[in-house]
């Protein structure tokens, strides 16, 4: 991943402030909001990190850490597999995207890793077990 890939950067040690303020972008689909702009560092340019690594590398980060990318302007793939484990008596939320083949809405599923259906919510197991 490199610039022209739209590589993401990230805020190193960020994670640990908890929950930063966050602002609507006005955007309908998408990321609809965004970290608000005065919770962040003056110098961010300067301490940002931005991954580089091969084809075929990866890199995990802590869901909370400050992260952003720009639009791949390559003709290369990027691609994103975005994890995130909690307790099973959580809050998943309701989130729409737009699929990026045909811009098709679907919603995000969670799906049970361990430990039983606390809530009640209908939680599958599997992706492809029936409801």
């Amino acid at each position: 991943m490199d610039n022209d890939n739209g590589a993401m950067a990230v805020l190193p040690g960020w994670h640990t402030r908890g929950t930063l303020p966050r602002r609507d972008t006005g955007v309908d689909e998408g990321f609809t909001e965004e970290i608000d702009p005065s919770a962040l560092p003056d110098d961010l340019d300067a301490v940002k990190v931005q991954y580089r690594f091969p084809a075929g590398g990866m890199a995990i980060h802590d869901t909370m850490i400050p992260h952003n990318s720009y639009p791949n302007q390559s003709d290369r793939w990027r691609r994103v597999l975005v994890l995130r484990y909690m307790a099973a008596a959580g809050e998943c939320g309701p989130k729409t995207y737009p699929d990026y083949r045909t811009g098709e809405p679907f919603t995000r599923e969670c799906f049970l890793v361990s430990g039983e259906d606390s809530q009640q919510r209908g939680w599958k197991r599997a992706p492809f077990q029936p409801a």
